[in-house]
C-alpha cells in the first residue's frame, strides 16, 4: 500500500495541470450548487437548447454508456493488453462506487423527468428519441464512467493538448446527461469526481506491474503465430 501511495502522489504531482483544470471546473460546478436550486439550474441548461445540439449530445452521452465502455475496452485489446485492463478496472471501480451509491444510500434520488412532476408549472423540452429513465439519480453512471476513461487516457498521453481535449470530452458527457434530462448538476459533478479517483487509483495500481505480457496485443500475438 505504501508503494502505491507514493505511486499516486507522483502521478497527481505529474498531472497536476489537468488535475488542476478539473479541480477548477468541479469547484465551479460547486459554487453554482451552493448559489442556485438544483431546479433551476436545470431549466436553465434545459431551456438553452436546440435541434442541432439535441443531435450532438445524444450521440455523445453514448461515450459513457456501460455496453459501449466494454466494447471499447475488448477492442483496446488489440492495441495492448495492459491498456485494455486498465481501462476495464477502472470502469469497473467507478460503477461499483456508482451502483453501491445508487442503490444502498440514494435509492430515493428522482431524476428531473420524474422530479419536475411536483413542479407542473414547468415542463421540461425532452430530447425525441431518447429513453428517459426516472429512477436512482445519484450519482451518474454515464458521468463516471466517462471520466474514469478518459482520464486513463490524460495519464497515458504526453502532449497537453491531448490532454484538454479528453478533459473536454468528458465534461461534454456529463453536460449531455443534464442537456437530456437524465441528470441533475450534483449527479453529474459527484460522478465525475468518482471517475477521477477511480482513474488515478487503478492507474496507478497498474503501473506497478510492467512485463512483456501486458506489453503485448491480440495483433502482436497474432503476428507472432504467423
Amino acid at each position: 500500500m505504501r508503494g502505491l501511495s507514493l505511486i499516486m502522489k507522483n502521478l497527481i504531482k505529474n498531472e497536476r495541470f489537468i488535475l488542476t483544470a478539473y479541480l477548477l471546473v468541479f469547484l465551479s460546478t460547486i459554487f453554482i450548487l451552493l448559489s442556485f436550486d438544483k431546479v433551476h439550474i436545470h431549466l436553465f441548461v434545459n431551456r438553452n437548447s436546440n435541434e442541432t445540439l439535441d443531435f450532438i449530445f445524444r450521440y455523445i452521452t453514448i461515450l459513457g454508456d456501460g455496453f459501449f465502455v466494454v466494447s471499447f475496452c475488448l477492442l483496446l485489446l488489440l492495441y495492448k493488453y495492459k491498456t485494455a485492463i486498465t481501462q476495464a478496472l477502472a470502469f469497473s471501480v467507478s460503477g461499483i462506487a456508482v451502483q453501491l451509491l445508487k442503490n444502498l444510500l440514494f435509492t430515493n434520488s428522482l431524476r428531473p423527468n420524474l422530479y419536475f412532476e411536483a413542479f407542473p408549472e414547468h415542463s421540461l423540452r425532452l430530447v425525441e428519441g431518447v429513453k428517459i429513465a426516472n429512477y436512482y439519480s445519484f450519482p451518474s453512471g454515464h458521468t463516471a464512467s466517462a471520466f474514469a476513461m478518459f482520464f486513463v487516457f490524460i495519464f497515458l498521453v504526453k502532449k497537453r493538448w491531448l490532454k484538454i481535449v479528453f478533459l473536454t470530452i468528458a465534461m461534454l458527457v456529463g453536460y449531455s446527461r443534464m442537456y437530456l434530462s437524465q441528470h441533475f448538476m450534483i449527479d453529474i459533478t459527484i460522478g465525475s469526481l468518482i471517475g477521477v479517483m477511480s482513474a488515478i487509483i487503478i492507474y496507478s495500481f497498474m503501473s506497478r506491474y510492467n512485463n512483456k505480457k501486458l506489453e503485448s496485443s491480440l495483433i502482436k500475438q497474432f503476428f507472432r503465430l504467423k
